[in-house]
Formats: structure tokens, sequence, C-alpha cells
């Protein structure tokens, strides 16, 4: 299970045109009205209602593809937020900014969390942060079909509500090492999102019985540098030509590195997986001057290319 934390209170940045709020000697308390924002906040989300519980923000989120009901429904259904107490002003507040403290239960998950509020030019009290934006390019979320609650990613970074999100992806190859996130309070992070994808078993034997079809097929190739096969020779310096019909290659050594395969998918993309090798092979075939010509080849890298229905190899 990921869990992202607000680890800190950010730095405030208004909406456009609003400043804070000068104190007036008939203002009611400020850490009581601040608090009751943030209460009005986590019932909102309690009861579902992403609509309310974005009202409570001071800058509204650009990217609302996630704070809908429906997803809020599928999060609360298994992990309501309930038991919302202890909500009370940090004392560094001041008349115009609050930090309410807040504990509340995530599921069966006990959390406490500080709140920044901020008084405007209007009188109202709004929250710095209702959500947290996390960054999926790590798994490269469109290439690998990539979905929240149901719902398909179609950019790197997704704004959420604090709660329990699953995650799965439409790849037959891929799946994740964890497929739940856990937002436990708002807050922007910064760092990538900590899932990584990992092969199925299935995809593992499917990226291996590729790789030996790959294998077979340069094998069987009548060329001297069979395409996408990473060997090769030169033609003949004196002229001659080889005869196509009398190629042949063998393994000479390193053929159990492919046929017993560890597939490793590649870090900087997720959708690949990248083997380092040491394949030799040998070359043999005729010349039309009537002289055998022979040759080595050898294969170092296995790159195989897993975001379409079929596994494509490349030799290198």
């Amino acid at each position: 299970m990921v869990v992202l934390a607000l680890l800190g209170v950010q730095t405030f940045v208004g909406i456009g045109g609003l400043k804070p709020f000068l104190a007036r000697a008939d203002a009611g308390d400020p850490g009581t009205e601040a608090a009751a924002v943030v209460v009005g906040y986590l019932e909102a989300l309690a009861s579902g209602n992403a609509k309310q519980a974005l009202g409570y923000a001071a800058e509204a989120p650009s990217d609302t593809t996630f704070l809908t009901d429906a997803v809020l429904a599928q999060t609360l259904d298994s992990f309501p937020i309930t038991a919302i107490r202890n909500v009370a002003p940090k004392t560094a507040g001041d008349d115009n900014r609050q930090y309410i403290g807040a504990s509340y239960l995530l599921g069966t998950r006990s959390i406490n969390s500080w709140f920044q509020v901020e008084r405007y030019a209007d009188g109202r009290w709004l929250l710095h942060d209702v959500t947290t934006t996390i960054d999926l390019s790590s798994v490269d979320p469109s290439v690998v079909g990539l979905k929240i609650n149901g719902v398909a990613v179609k950019q790197d970074q997704v704004t959420l509500f604090p709660g329990v999100y699953n995650l799965t992806v439409t790849n037959k190859w891929l799946t994740l090492a964890d497929e739940r996130a856990v937002i436990e309070s708002p807050g922007v992070t910064s760092g990538l999102f900590a899932t990584k994808l990992t092969l199925t078993k299935k995809g593992s034997e499917a990226v291996v019985k590729a790789v030996k079809a790959k294998l077979k097929s340069c094998l069987a190739a009548h060329d001297l540098a069979p395409k996408g096969c990473g060997f090769g020779v030169r033609a003949p310096s004196n002229g001659a030509t080889i005869s196509p019909d009398t190629i042949q290659w063998q393994v000479k050594s390193g053929e159990k590195q492919l046929t017993e395969l560890k597939p490793t998918l590649d870090p900087s993309q997720p959708e690949y997986t990248t083997n380092y090798v040491e394949v030799k092979l040998a070359f043999v075939g005729n010349g039309t001057d009537d002289w055998k010509y022979t040759g080595d080849g050898a294969i170092h890298t296995v790159k195989t290319d897993l975001s379409g229905s079929k596994i494509s190899v490349v030799f290198s």
C-alpha cells in the first residue's frame, strides 16, 4: 500500500485579486471560524459531496477528473471517513491565517493532520489545500492503461481528495507492485508516485516465448545482417557475392541467456524490458567465387516492447 501524506505546510498563494482580510474588532474568534471550515470540508468528503468539498478551496484545482461524487463513492464504500474530532487551532495562528489540527479515521487508519486556513477580504475562511497532486509518470499511465477507481488516467499528474484509491492497468502483460494508494491528507506532493510496474507471470512467460521465436527467426534468415537481430557480417571486400541460400547462422555460446531469460522492466520505460546478454554466433556462406566465407556475430542487448497486444523483440 502506497501512502502519501502532507509532509509540511505549503507557502500560501492566494487566488487572483483576493488578499488576506484585516481583522475587525467585532470579528468572531478566528480559531473557531477556521476550525468550522475544516469540519465542513471533512464532513463534505465523508458524505461523498465532491462539489461541496471543493467549495472550501482557496483556489479550485484545474483538473477535476477524479474529484467527482462517483470516484469518492468508490473510495468511501470500503474506506469511509469517520470519527472527525479534535479539531482545534494551533497557537501559532493569527487573525487571518490559522493552522487547524484534526484527527479522523480513513477506514480503520487513524489520521492526524494540520490544515492551513486563510481569511480573505470578503470575510470567508478558505482552505489552502483540499486535494493532493501526484506524479504518475514513472508508470507511463497512457501506455499501460492505468485506471484509478475505474477511471482512465490520461496524463502524468492527477489530483485526488484524501482517500484510498484502487489502481489497475489494462495492459495484459503488466501489473502494479502496489494496487492501492492512500492519500492521508491534502497537500501538493513533489515526488514521483512510489508504486512500480511489474511483469505478470503470464507476461514474463510471453516475453521468453517471443525472444525464443525471435532467435529462431534470426537464425533462419538468409541474410548477411538479419533485420532487428543485432548481428551481421559485411559483404566480401573482393567483390564476391554470398549466395543467400547458402547462408547459415548458428549460436556458438550463450544461448541459454536467451532461452532462460529473466525479463527486466526498463525503469525509464516501464512498458519495455531490457536485458544485457553475451551471445556469440557463427556465420558461414558460399560466395559466387566458389570460396566459403566465415564470420562472427554477437547479441548484447535484448529489448522487448510490451505496449501492444503482441510483444515485439529487438536484439542489438
